[in-house]
């Protein structure tokens, strides 16, 4: 089924996301430039995820999250089966090829192995969670006191009075919730209405000085890791600096939209459920074939890498865009307006 009601700056704000998060996770990528990217990216696709939230029930929400991980995850297994058996030359043995990478998928996906099987799998995880937890307590009054408890954990933690949770996912909830809620209620006050009111000139300028501001500030954030549980030193900071990159963002595109429209954008903004759970195979993969011919990774620019991988990853979203969508976690595509 094809519906008509995309917003194509989400599609860009996506996009440009995702190219982050695959930047993030290339080992030749600035240290500095990495760290900046960290004070936002995660958040923002939190941010996102709220902002196109809608309500739906728990075995749709499933199906459309962990159906596609089930089958990436079995192509990245097998992957690591080929590195394992003949890259490493390491005799065939049940419980080292499918049992422990099964058990830590399954029991403890913050572990490193489960990311490697899917990269990613922590997001999809407490999205699914969040999803749920908005479902049930949707009201103002329950989402206000929900954010409290949050925010009141937070602060117990980043001035370690509160110690690290025992289970990562209710960990990282408390740290996510507060950008998923702030995504579902930009768009409660009908912000793209607000958006088109304002006109595009002042709008890019807008963007553009506040980008710089917020670049400035991300320097004073410290370290920013929702993945290994680090927050920064500003819980405000913390807090604060993804959403205005969020309405930033959405001023930037919207403003120079009519010069930038390409299928590319719309295509890797449906696709990136599925850039998430492979490039990290991707990367692997070109990896060696460039050691094969006596090369190194870091031959190829990391900015440069991370626009390779995207274009690889087109082949099976079209793909899968035409016949199975369920692969990419729609139901429908929807196109742009």
């Amino acid at each position: 089924m094809i519906q008509q009601n995309r917003i194509y700056w989400i599609d860009c704000i996506k996009t440009i996301l995702i190219y982050l998060m695959v930047l993030g996770h290339i080992t030749t990528t600035n240290p500095d430039f990495k760290q900046w990217i960290y004070t936002f990216h995660m958040p923002c696709f939190f941010i996102v995820s709220g902002f196109l939230y809608k309500p739906s029930s728990i075995k749709k929400s499933f199906e459309s999250l962990f159906f596609p991980v089930f089958i990436i995850s079995i192509f990245n297994l097998l992957y690591r089966f080929i590195i394992l058996f003949y890259g490493f030359k390491i005799p065939w043995d049940l419980k080292i090829y499918i049992l422990y990478p099964i058990n830590s998928f399954i029991l403890f996906p913050s572990s490193q192995i489960s990311s490697d099987i899917f990269t990613g799998l922590w997001y999809i995880e407490i999205l699914f969670l969040l999803k749920i937890l908005t479902d049930k307590f949707h009201s103002w009054i329950s989402t206000l006191i929900l954010v409290i408890i949050c925010t009141i954990y937070h602060l117990l933690k980043i001035n370690n009075i509160f110690p690290l949770l025992n289970n990562l996912l209710i960990e990282r909830i408390f740290h996510c919730y507060f950008f998923f809620i702030v995504g579902v209620y930009i768009h409660k006050v009908k912000f793209v209405e607000v958006l088109k009111k304002i006109p595009k000139s002042i709008a890019f300028f807008c963007a553009i000085l506040s980008l710089c501001c917020l670049y400035i500030m991300s320097k004073q954030m410290g370290t920013i890791d929702i993945y290994s549980s680090l927050y920064g030193n500003n819980y405000i900071l913390y807090n604060i600096i993804p959403p205005l990159y969020f309405i930033s963002f959405s001023f930037l595109f919207y403003s120079i939209e009519r010069f930038i429209k390409t299928t590319f954008i719309e295509d890797i903004s449906i696709g990136t459920l599925l850039i998430l759970g492979i490039h990290s195979t991707i990367i692997s993969i070109i990896s060696r074939i460039l050691k094969m011919i006596g090369y190194d990774i870091s031959i190829i620019p990391y900015w440069i890498l991370g626009i390779i991988i995207l274009l690889i990853t087109l082949v099976p979203i079209k793909y899968f865009k035409k016949k199975y969508p369920i692969m990419l976690g729609k139901t429908s595509i929807k196109l742009k307006k």
